[in-house]
């Protein structure tokens, strides 16, 4: 049974970047581009501390949607760059190469984004940065590896439908 405070929203959740980075992010899935680059250039007005960089990973989204995966790749690659400290752009940009199946260089991505999340405290990504980079083990057959790095999740990570035991074992 979840307490009152597992139920309540995550508190970036309520910020106004996040919120409207999600509306962006909708209007990409419902494939309205030119909304969603509308939308991103409303943001930059909205919120002129934000970083150049930090809009990079929605136009990569975008690329990714018109199937232009190498395009997304380099967008993002470009993204880690700028912001080597963002461990959202480290995280997408391992999305993308395990899709893409460059193992290797999805590895390096998600052991950025552990690092990053441990030496900040953040745990957002640390968990599922684990369990994707152990997916890539296993890809790579770094089984020793693999079972270290499982050994990091708690024993109720896997869901069974998101994170599922099997995918990794």
């Amino acid at each position: 049974m979840m307490s009152n405070e597992d139920e309540e929203t995550p508190p970036w959740e309520t910020e106004p970047e996040w919120i409207r980075s999600r509306k962006i992010y909708d209007l990409i899935y419902d494939n309205r581009y030119d909304e969603a680059k509308l939308a991103i250039e409303d943001m930059r007005k909205e919120f002129p501390n934000l970083e150049p960089h930090d809009f990079i990973p929605f136009f990569a989204s975008i690329e990714r949607r018109l199937g232009n995966r190498e395009t997304a790749i380099r967008m993002l690659q470009q993204a880690v760059k700028e912001g080597p400290d963002q461990i959202s752009h480290h995280h997408r940009l391992g999305i993308d190469l395990i899709e893409a199946e460059r193992w290797t260089e999805a590895d390096i991505a998600f052991q950025q984004v552990i690092a990053l999340s441990i030496a900040r405290d953040e745990i957002y990504y640390l968990n599922d940065a684990r369990y994707q980079r152990a997916l890539c083990l296993k890809a790579l057959g770094r089984t020793d590896e693999l079972e270290r790095v499982k050994a990091e999740l708690p024993d109720d990570f896997y869901d069974g439908w998101l994170y599922r035991i099997e995918d990794v074992t």
